[in-house]
């Protein structure tokens, strides 16, 4: 099988889940080998196989990747445009071609795995989301009937972007600033999780045509999750309320790189209007025969609390100053009601 955008923080937790479930997987990727060579260790020998000079834009290069699969996962999604693609070029052409070429392919592709977000939909105040919600309809019309569709809530797990900016922030800044108070509704669940519902889509008959939100067991705002951010670091519990006019002025201004990546035009959208929980925008009716969630794929919902152990690296104490904490501090061991 093939898996697009598997050098991706996700992607990697999807390939360990297919190898270990025995599947063999050619991942096609633009950058140079030597950057995605920690990828082939995750199967046996053989078993990942690479394809490097990957285009997105060269049909006969996603000819070339799909040629032997009778499976396809479709991972590539932009959070920003670049010089060289834009939010439509990447979230919307590019999954209609991968999907186009995979229904054509000489293997006969049987499965096509498509993967967006909640909240994406066509009235979204967010680029971002504007074209997740074109991408899944582009592609479930190219590929036809089998497409799956995974609507994922904001992954959390090791190197993500989730929690890892806000911990960057707490570490470089005296408070972490949330936008709008920090009050948008996000639902992130484990990366893990994602990984285990992507391989069980393989094994279930009544997959095809489906979409899937596959979110945690709660939703947080997001000022809930920087503060459980803060007491896992064991950080002062500090934040700063940047209003929306403010936050809006700073994601127009001409700052280039210098830009925080919740400070870029379309992440302030979405802060200000678009919660990333499942039943919202651009969600199927809730039960219908068109929608599951991980229960449905069989996989049981981690709480986020005990998906985040990666965090504690960052305590300026050491890994083992404690567990989370009501009462967090940037001291040592003994601090907070609760110590390991």
């Amino acid at each position: 099988m093939t898996v697009f955008g598997a050098s991706g923080f996700l992607g990697r937790y999807v390939c360990n889940a297919l190898v270990r479930a025995g599947h063999r997987l050619v991942l096609p990727v633009r950058c140079d080998d030597l950057e995605v060579q920690h990828l082939r260790p995750l199967g046996d020998l053989g078993q990942v196989v690479l394809l490097p000079g990957f285009d997105v834009r060269s049909e006969a290069a996603i000819a070339r990747a799909t040629e032997a699969s009778t499976a396809v996962f479709n991972l590539i999604g932009a959070r920003e445009a670049t010089r060289n693609f834009s939010l439509s070029d990447v979230n919307v052409a590019a999954a209609e071609r991968v999907a186009r070429v995979s229904a054509r392919s000489p293997a006969g592709v049987e499965r096509f795995v498509h993967f967006s977000c909640v909240g994406a939909g066509a009235a979204s105040p967010s680029e971002r989301l504007r074209t997740k919600a074109a991408g899944e309809a582009a592609a479930k019309e190219a590929f036809g009937a089998g497409a799956t569709v995974l609507r994922l809530g904001p992954c959390v797990g090791i190197e993500d972007s989730t929690l890892n900016q806000i911990a960057k922030l707490a570490k470089a800044m005296p408070a972490v600033p949330l936008v709008g108070g920090g009050a948008a509704l996000w639902q992130p669940v484990a990366a893990a999780d994602v990984a285990a519902a992507a391989a069980a889509t393989l094994r279930s008959p009544t997959a095809a045509n489906k979409v899937f939100e596959l979110v945690g067991p709660r939703a947080y705002s997001f000022k809930e999750l920087a503060l459980l951010v803060l007491d896992t670091m064991r950080e002062p519990r500090a934040t700063a309320h940047v209003p929306e006019g403010i936050a809006k002025i700073i994601s127009r201004a001409p700052l280039g790189p210098l830009r925080h990546p919740w400070f870029s035009e379309g992440a302030v959208a979405e802060a200000c209007g678009a919660d990333l929980v499942a039943g919202g925008v651009g969600s199927p009716p809730a039960g219908s025969s068109a929608s599951g969630t991980l229960a449905d794929l069989g996989v049981a919902a981690t709480p986020i609390e005990d998906a985040i152990d990666h965090l504690r690296w960052l305590r300026a104490g050491g890994y083992d100053v404690g567990t989370l904490s009501e009462n967090a501090s940037t001291g040592g061991a003994g601090f907070g009601a609760k110590v390991a």
